[in-house]
């Protein structure tokens, strides 16, 4: 018995010499994800995450994306519309990413749209939080907001292709507010309100 002891020994050692360093290998994988979700490389992870979507997105429906964010100044992806329906109408939209477990709030969402907005020569915003534990109570998963530059959203991961729609939803109101007075603009607000 004590010979077949040693046998089996001997030859499951080199399996258990993986099992062991396999388990190692995991650990410092694991180890390493977890030192990466408390640095900034957290939020470049989401922000190019982020940037792959909307270019898929985008390139269906005509429109361009920049990820400009490389440069570390406010603003993370610029979204431009041509709008062909309307001759003239363009726009674009600039989307600042969030990876954060603080919750910010209305103020300090208006002010980081301000500065992105501002920085990318947007005309609107979006504030783009992965996840509700990075917006404030007040903010839910959707919230609309108007700084001196222009309207926000401010929303979570799943509503961003939302939040752009209705963005250019509400810029396509106004345009043909603006060019053809007397189009029933009443009646589009169902419209942006099932968006909403």
């Amino acid at each position: 018995p004590k010979q077949v002891k040693a046998v089996v020994m001997e030859a499951i050692k080199p399996l258990q010499d993986e099992v062991d360093r396999l388990g190692k290998e995991i650990l410092g994988q694991t180890a390493a994800a977890e030192a990466i979700n408390q640095t900034i490389a957290k939020g470049q992870v989401y922000e190019e995450a982020v940037v792959e979507r909307l270019q898929a997105w985008s390139s269906v429906n005509g429109f361009e994306v920049h990820h400009v964010g490389a440069d570390n100044k406010p603003g993370d992806i610029l979204v431009c519309v041509t709008d062909k329906s309307l001759p003239g109408v363009n726009l674009s939209i600039g989307v600042e990413t969030r990876d954060r477990q603080a919750a910010a709030g209305r103020k300090m969402i208006n002010d980081s749209m301000e500065r992105s907005m501002a920085e990318r020569s947007a005309d609107y915003g979006v504030y783009l939080s992965k996840d509700t534990t990075g917006l404030a109570k007040e903010i839910g998963d959707w919230a609309e907001g108007e700084s001196a530059l222009g309207s926000w959203i401010a929303t979570t991961d799943e509503h961003l292709m939302n939040s752009i729609r209705f963005l250019i939803f509400a810029h396509r109101i106004l345009a043909l507010k603006s060019e053809i007075p007397e189009v029933d603009v009443q009646s589009l607000e169902p419209q942006l309100e099932r968006i909403r």
